[in-house]
């Protein structure tokens, strides 16, 4: 008799007690989202100038001295995939972001200008004569 209570009780306690609340997956989208929108929207940017590769970085560098701008990254794709792109000229649209002290272009999109990168002469500046 008292395993019966016993067990009574149990069952009791178990159905009284909350189940594990699961979130739909709806729901936790729109949570994820609302997160989201406390952050600021990064801007989109357009970079021009060389493909180059510096150890396992792929990056963009200026136009008259090669120097590095910025490393590149895929968004949505591989970051092997800029190097068909090394030794080319090109414009890169994609978002700016950090990665430790370097300055990351997360690359959305990259058009070729020229399939050459020629360091650009740098025109003087001119005195004004009064």
């Amino acid at each position: 008799m008292t395993r019966l209570i016993v067990a009574g009780l149990v069952a009791l306690l178990a159905a009284a007690a909350p189940a594990e609340k699961k979130e739909p997956a709806a729901t936790a989208q729109k949570n994820r989202m609302s997160a989201e929108k406390g952050k600021p929207k990064a801007k989109v940017m357009k970079l021009t100038g060389c493909v180059d590769q510096q150890g396992e970085d792929f990056v963009l560098t200026e136009l008259t001295e090669l120097k590095r701008l910025v490393t590149l990254r895929g968004a949505g794709y591989t970051d092997l995939a800029f190097a068909r792109h090394v030794g080319h000229k090109v414009t890169v649209e994609g978002t700016l972001d950090k990665e430790g002290d370097k300055e990351v272009v997360r690359a959305r999109n990259v058009k070729t200008i020229s399939e050459f990168c020629v360091p650009e002469e740098r025109i003087p500046e001119r005195k004004q004569t009064k």
